[in-house]
């Protein structure tokens, strides 16, 4: 049993400790790090609890932890309290068992929150982020994260309750900042499945809101309703007739904004890239996009000589149909058709041809909103499946699977490795600086390791492959997208909806897009 010597404080060599049975029963320092760095940097700070037996052996009751940590760092000593005792007797073991439940039971973590909180209080106290790092044991290169983590309630109280990586609950901290509070809602509501691509999404639809408001206001101010979300079957200013059964003109409308309702969607235009004026979708020759040496059929554009641009369309709806006695205008077949679709029921009596056209005409309306929204799932996928090359490509050994996939291409493909716009894709994944693109490429290979110069060919067949990406790849299906998309998938990345698409295993018309 225990004597009722006083405990003695003692500085003592953690080599010369005894750790003895306890109830944890394996330490993996190798999984904390930032343990044996707090331990290097500032020592043990909490006592070690062990027993003095009369052979003079120190036995480790509580801090085992503590003592391997210790001895990680090449700490020269650790405090230690010790008691004598004679361990001989069952009770004692018992005793012993017991305190090291209690022990471990009355102590709590610190939760990320509280941690996160923590180190931006201290950088708000004004240490540096070095100083930061020490004080607290934590790799340099996450103070910033940690801190603006620490400084976002939202972000910490996501950390908790939905145990979140650091990177994830950067991106609530963001969100936050920016006043998103819909959007944390919606990151958070299904879980944490592919969160980077979700958060994506709901970065560009933050950046659309606010183009949208840019766009509504002049509409908004000449005293046009703004038409909010998909109106089904609408009555176009197309479909309605002045009093000669003549189509009305936009002068028209423009004159009547308490009757006309605007509706502005966001797609893509093409433009000439000497002149900036508009290119017809049919004048441009899409094969000429991945065969940059191929000339354009006669009468068509090459791809080379346009850019893609993000513009605002507008639709003018008829707001009250059903109340237009007095005002010249009338309502077309198309449009009798289009109302009783609104309505859901057959108030006018319409011919098969109208019914027809009013059908078709919210055919083409839905098809052009789901080109739209996947485009635009496109350009996020896009940037989040970039982030995830760029660290793969940063490896000093190529992916799984890597080699066998660049000789099968060079092979099949040779064209592949001239693809327009991929020497400014390599650079950016391989995060070359240097104006000349190509040569900062060269002379990073020239400097690298076999195994490197095997990752950046990679990388010459990769950034090819991003190149033919464009929005609309999942209509098109760019040669050797499934195998490149698989080959990514194999390696970690998680596909996302539209690359479903792209890869097969998908159909458009299944992606849900409300």
């Amino acid at each position: 049993m225990y004597d009722q010597n006083p405990l003695e404080l003692l500085m003592v060599d953690p080599a010369t400790l005894v750790i003895g049975d306890n109830v944890r029963t394996s330490v993996d320092l190798d999984q904390d790090p930032e343990f044996v760095q707090s331990i290097a940097d500032h020592g043990v700070m909490h006592p070690i609890l062990a027993d003095l037996h009369s052979d003079g052996t120190v036995v480790v009751v509580d801090g085992q932890r503590r003592t391997l940590g210790a001895l990680a760092a090449h700490c020269p000593v650790v405090p230690v309290v010790v008691r004598r005792c004679d361990p001989d007797t069952e009770p004692d073991k018992a005793t012993r068992i017991g305190e090291q439940i209690r022990s471990n039971d009355q102590r709590t973590a610190l939760t990320h929150s509280q941690r996160t909180a923590g180190i931006a209080a201290m950088l708000e106290l004004g240490l540096s982020v070095t100083a930061v790092a020490k004080n607290a044991s934590v790799d340099r290169s996450k103070v910033k994260a940690l801190a603006k983590v620490g400084a976002s309630a939202a972000a910490r109280t996501s950390m908790d309750d939905y145990q979140l990586t650091l990177d994830q609950a950067t991106v609530i901290a963001e969100f936050e900042a920016e006043g998103d509070t819909h959007g944390i809602e919606r990151l958070l509501g299904t879980g944490t499945f592919n969160f980077d691509y979700k958060a994506q999404q709901l970065r560009v639809d933050r950046e659309e809101r606010l183009a949208r408001a840019a766009a509504e206001a002049p509409y908004r101010d000449k005293g046009f309703t703004i038409k909010d979300g998909y109106s089904w079957n609408p009555i176009t200013h197309e479909e309605v007739l002045d009093d000669d059964g003549n189509p009305i003109s936009l002068d028209a409308v423009e004159a009547d904004p308490d009757r006309w309702g605007v509706a502005l969607s966001c797609t893509e235009s093409w433009f000439d890239l000497e002149t900036g004026s508009e290119v017809a979708e049919d004048d441009i020759d899409w094969d000429t996009a991945e065969n940059p040496d191929l000339e354009a059929e006669e009468g068509l554009r090459h791809a080379n000589t346009i850019e893609t641009r993000r513009v605002w369309d507008r639709e003018f709806h008829l707001l009250y149909p059903d109340d237009l006695d007095g005002s010249g205008l009338h309502l077309s077949e198309t449009a009798k058709a289009l109302r009783n679709r609104q309505m859901g029921r057959r108030a006018e009596p319409v011919s098969m041809t109208a019914e027809a056209e009013a059908e078709f005409k919210e055919q083409q309306r839905q098809e052009r909103r789901r080109v739209r929204e996947l485009n635009k799932r496109a350009a996020a996928a896009t940037t989040v499946r970039r982030t995830f090359l760029t660290t793969l490509l940063a490896s000093t050994k190529p992916p799984t699977g890597a080699l066998v996939w660049v000789a099968t291409n060079l092979a099949s493909d040779p064209h592949l490795v001239t693809e327009y716009h991929a020497t400014e894709h390599v650079a950016e994944l391989l995060g070359i600086k240097a104006l000349d693109k190509r040569g900062g490429v060269r002379e990073m290979a020239e400097q690298a390791s076999e195994s490197r110069a095997q990752v950046i060919t990679f990388a010459l067949l990769v950034a090819a492959m991003e190149a033919r990406m464009v929005n609309d790849a999942w209509r098109s299906r760019p040669r050797g997208a499934v195998d490149y998309l698989e080959l990514l998938a194999a390696n970690g990345h998680k596909l996302t909806d539209v690359e479903k698409v792209i890869a097969g295993h998908e159909l458009a018309e299944s992606v849900a897009i409300d």
